[in-house]
């Protein structure tokens, strides 16, 4: 009878540590056990748009679109122009005032590409196919994805950085590429209020984002950057306006030759 009752206990402790072992995965993944959605990509596209939703922004990309170009464009004066790129390599103006000057000039100078490319770092970018969110690379920001919510604290997880996490648990993430839509002085805030902190970006996106025929479709996805995914962006922005510009130089030189 002893040997029936302490087999029995056996039992009944592996058992509640099972049980409370399947809680804790549940918790990891957001789901109960055995019920979480597969994070499969059965889509093409592997980026993630946060587009410009902004009604004016709207309107004046529509504007610029339909604007008549500048019947005697100007060479852009050399001076005007290695005074901007100064002040963008310096920092000492928020990019999006840069971004400003440099509008001012492509529009004097005739320069289509140029302005367009200003107005919409300006007011923000409109959802794009997949061609263009890979051409934009300067608003790419890399993402892993994953049906539950990293617990940092509960995990044990303090003091790793995102990849290492990654690293830990691969089969429960996947990557994606945010292209960032938003205004350039949207992005220079975002990246100034998390300059000092040492958590992850977090966004919440919907299942079906990522499995167009998964179920539920309205499930969380939780996606994590690092850090400074944000400052990185602005960074990478910032080399390409400095990239027009100094191309802009060139043609300009050239027409004087």
């Amino acid at each position: 009878m002893g040997l029936i009752l302490g087999g029995a206990t056996i039992l009944g402790g592996i058992a509640a540590v099972w049980y409370f072992w399947e809680k804790i995965a549940a918790r990891w993944r957001g789901h109960p056990p055995h019920e979480a959605p597969r994070l499969a990509d059965d889509s093409a596209s592997r980026y993630i748009r946060t587009p410009a939703t902004d009604a004016l922004a709207s309107l004046i990309l529509e504007k610029l679109r339909s604007a008549s170009p500048v019947a005697s464009p100007a060479t852009p004066d050399h001076d005007v122009l290695f005074a901007l790129i100064a002040k963008v390599q310096s920092k000492k103006q928020p990019l999006a005032e840069s971004f400003a000057e440099a509008l001012r000039l492509a529009r004097s100078a005739g320069d289509a590409d140029l302005a367009a490319f200003c107005t919409e770092e300006l007011v923000g970018y409109a959802r794009v196919s997949d061609a263009q969110a890979a051409a934009r690379v300067h608003r790419h920001m890399p993402a892993y994805c994953t049906t539950g919510q990293i617990d940092i604290m509960g995990m044990g997880l303090t003091g790793l950085t995102l990849a290492a996490v990654v690293d830990r648990h691969r089969d429960q993430f996947s990557e994606k590429v945010f292209v960032l839509g938003e205004p350039i002085a949207t992005l220079e805030d975002k990246a100034a209020a998390k300059r000092d902190d040492r958590g992850f970006w977090h966004a919440i996106r919907k299942l079906r984002d990522f499995n167009p025929k998964a179920k539920p479709p309205d499930a969380e996805v939780h996606c994590y950057s690092e850090p400074h995914a944000y400052a990185r962006v602005v960074a990478a922005t910032r080399a390409e306006l400095t990239r027009r510009l100094t191309a802009l130089l060139t043609r300009s030189d050239a027409k004087g030759a």
